[in-house]
């Protein structure tokens, strides 16, 4: 059976759900037992416990294969560090970064034969497969890799142009970022005038952040020139994260506020070692349900908040697709998806990409995007949910791939 997961032919928008195998099923125990829904859904009982030895994102795609033949048969797959703080200590077995183990490049020519049933079964019964609702407790990082994870923001001066709303709301995000990690580096734009502007907001901000914690934590501005729209930012983050040794970035935006155990979470996740990015599901705007579904930007975690492991990230970056070809009528942005689809075909069994469902993310205050009283803004705010879908959905064509998949887990508090 091939292990090709990610040359599937279908898109996400035309094939349904239970074509993959990820549909509706009478066996409880089949991941993804109902087509994506909002949050409120029920998530679906834990899979079987029987024993078996195929991976998640293999037996997925193996699943998508089968049922997916006939459409093959027509179409085929195409195949800044502007900052200088010091640099980790390289002798700090916890902050080394190693390389990836990368799979090999599987044959395209091997036939999928075996049924959806059998793979989704198989799929259920893998040993790494969490359950779909599965005790926080169990998911916890240990206390020791604080040193290995950076929180990444970005903070363009157009935000800046308040200084009493910025100071309140930068250090919000320092004393949630502070309380997980060592380390925090914020993205500016490096436009004339505003790095010294935007630098002594931060300054005035984690003034009153550190004096919740002990010393020893850092603060860094990384100027990043250009801007761009989305990718400069993010990559500049990334380079930094893997020049100085670090294991995990948390890229968190800054109007987020939560708990320290959802980050744990998440880096949770990553620590199993076969996890590319494990991401908080939001409210309202994610279709959530326990289970394996393909990827789109409503499925897909959000560098809203989400864990990367660096190592794998940065044998990509985050692709320039997501950054926009006007000229090719292609939008900006959802970069999540594209990265996670490529990286998913270089190292199959290397990057499952993961949606955490966490109580905490159920409070109203997590993350405002109710907008009342302001029907503009809601109605300005529906339409990038939708574009959130057709935006990758059109870089993925440019690219030539299909999407990959995504594990959505519930937790329990």
């Amino acid at each position: 059976m091939s292990d090709l997961p990610f040359l599937w032919t279908a898109r996400q928008n035309t094939v349904p759900p239970e074509e993959l195998g990820l549909g509706s099923s009478s066996s409880s125990s089949r991941p993804g037992a109902s087509q994506a829904a909002p949050v409120a859904a029920q998530p679906s009982p834990p899979p079987s416990s029987t024993s078996g030895t195929r991976d998640p994102l293999a037996a997925a795609a193996a699943a998508a294969s089968a049922t997916t033949a006939a459409r093959a048969a027509s179409k085929t797959a195409a195949p800044l560090n502007t900052s200088t703080p010091p640099a980790k200590d390289a002798s700090t077995p916890s902050q080394s970064s190693p390389a990836p183990q990368r799979d090999a490049a599987p044959s395209s020519s091997t036939p999928a034969s075996a049924s959806a049933s059998a793979s989704a079964s198989s799929l259920a019964s893998s040993p790494t497969l969490l359950t779909a609702t599965t005790p926080i407790a169990e998911l916890r990082a240990p206390s020791s890799w604080q040193g290995d994870l950076v929180v990444a923001t970005r903070l363009h001066f157009a935000e800046a142009t308040k200084e009493d709303v910025d100071v309140k709301v930068l250090g919000g995000f320092l004393r949630c970022a502070l309380a997980i990690a060592d380390t925090v580096v914020i993205a500016v734009g490096a436009s004339p005038g505003t790095v010294d502007k935007i630098r002594a907001l931060v300054n005035a901000a984690q003034t009153s952040a550190r004096q919740q914690h002990q010393g020893g934590k850092q603060v860094h501005v990384l100027p990043v020139s250009p801007w761009g729209k989305f990718v400069p930012a993010l990559n500049a983050l990334t380079s930094f994260a893997a020049n100085h040794g670090f294991k995990y970035i948390c890229f968190q935006s800054l109007e987020v506020d939560v708990p320290p155990d959802v980050i744990r979470a998440l880096v949770a996740q990553l620590q199993l070692g076969d996890t590319l990015v494990a991401g908080a599901a939001f409210p309202n705007d994610h279709l959530f349900s326990s289970g394996w579904h393909v990827l789109n930007g409503r499925t897909s975690p959000w560098n809203t908040l989400a864990v990367w492991a660096v190592g794998k990230l940065a044998l990509t970056g985050f692709s320039l697709v997501a950054e926009g070809l006007p000229h090719e009528g292609i939008s900006a942005g959802v970069e999540e998806v594209s990265t996670i689809s490529i990286l998913q075909r270089i190292m199959p069994r290397q990057a499952k990409a993961k949606l955490l469902l966490h109580r905490a993310l159920l409070r109203a205050d997590t993350w405002r995007t109710d907008f009342q009283g302001d029907e503009a803004r809601r109605d300005w705010h529906r339409k990038k949910m939708q574009s959130k879908i057709d935006r990758p959905a059109a870089q993925l064509d440019a690219l030539g791939i299909d999407p990959g998949i995504v594990q959505h887990i519930s937790l329990e508090p």
